[in-house]
């Protein structure tokens, strides 16, 4: 069905993107009345808080060193997906890196590509 009409979009605003919502967005004033006051720690979030939709895979403490200096792990039980990007976290919960799944799955290894 074609409506034989023209039409433009004067605007367009991102209501929500990957978990982030515009309600709860500070404004530029905002940030920079924040700073003045010393109150700007109230704006940051945790990075994990940017990753919460990746898979995570928990690592022993060995690992954990493994991790932070950058090292692959295997994976006791795999990834959910071929490929894909991972949370990898210690057994405390703590947030340590976002690695990738090595190919094949099988190897269920993950080789850390940002660090925290």
């Amino acid at each position: 069905m074609t409506l034989h009409s023209e039409g433009h979009l004067g605007g367009l605003v991102r209501t929500e993107a990957a978990g982030f919502r515009l309600e709860d967005a500070f404004s530029l004033i905002q940030l920079e009345e924040m700073a003045r006051e010393g109150e700007i720690a109230e704006a940051i979030l945790p990075p994990e808080t940017g990753v919460r939709y990746m898979p995570r895979a928990v690592v022993s403490p060995e690992q954990e060193v493994r991790v932070k200096n950058g090292a692959p792990v295997r994976i006791e039980g795999g990834v959910p997906c071929s490929g894909c990007y991972v949370r990898l976290v210690s057994e405390a919960g703590s947030f340590l890196a976002v690695g990738i799944e090595s190919e094949p799955a099988e190897n269920r290894v993950v080789r850390p590509v940002v660090v925290f």
